[in-house]
């Protein structure tokens, strides 16, 4: 597994702040081709609620875009409160992405930084596939997106009461991927990397 620089959220604020994870992941089935959505926004919601399992590539990328939106929000509640906490990131992801949100919580949890504020998401484009999970195989149950990442609501504060830097790009473009748990009936954020700030 190749190492991936990864940067998300209020990351990208904080600035010094990277950390890298393994590329990870169920392997798709087939794939179909992607599809631009440049107006699909999520709405910041941090808790998990069952969702049905998809039966359209549109139904499973805009479910696949609340759990981003979910996962982030999550993420950087508990950073911004300066809490170990990470029970609502748990709710929707696994892997490498639940990994790089702990480490990000746990880092920022020893910055002297104040943040406030939370990103937004838009899917850019993507596509959904088949996911297979040991024997069951589930339509759509797979999304692969590029995700534009607003985070130019988080604003810090130091100590001294100045403003801490913002990032060159507070949009940017992040790739994401999401599975859909028909066990649980939650899609998980599974993958988040980043391998070059491109704005959005």
């Amino acid at each position: 597994m190749k190492p991936t620089k990864i940067v998300i959220g209020s990351i990208a604020l904080a600035g010094a702040l990277v950390l890298s994870a393994c590329q990870g992941g169920a392997t798709p089935g087939t794939t179909t081709t992607p599809t631009a959505s440049e107006t699909a926004t999520a709405t910041p919601t941090p808790t998990a609620t069952d969702v049905s399992a998809p039966t359209t590539e549109g139904q499973a990328l805009k479910d696949g875009l609340g759990a981003v939106q979910k996962y982030e929000t999550a993420m950087e509640e508990a950073a911004n409160a300066k809490s170990l906490d990470t029970t609502q990131v748990k709710a929707v992801s696994t892997g490498p992405a639940l990994k790089f949100a702990e480490d990000f919580v746990a880092a920022s949890s020893k910055s002297a930084t104040k943040y406030t504020g939370l990103s937004t998401v838009t899917l850019k484009e993507g596509y959904a596939s088949n996911l297979t999970a040991g024997d069951q195989s589930l339509e759509f149950g797979f999304t692969d997106m590029s995700v534009c990442v607003d985070s130019s609501q988080v604003k810090g504060t130091r100590p001294d009461g100045s403003a801490a830097p913002t990032s060159e790009a507070p949009r940017a473009l992040y790739q994401f991927t999401a599975e859909y748990n028909p066990t649980s009936k939650l899609w998980m954020v599974t993958k988040v990397t980043q391998d070059a700030v491109i704005p959005c």
